[in-house]
């Protein structure tokens, strides 16, 4: 079975979009908390 290169940019693409999305959102979450007092 030969893989059918259409598929590559109908699904590689949102979903690289996706997980770009979700690490930007993951890292303006963790850089606007404030920091915690007496962890360190």
């Amino acid at each position: 079975m030969v893989f059918p290169i259409a598929l590559v940019p109908v699904y590689g693409m949102p979903r690289g979009f996706l997980l770009h999305s979700y690490a930007l959102i993951g890292l303006l979450r963790r850089t606007s908390q404030r920091p915690r007092r007496g962890v360190f």
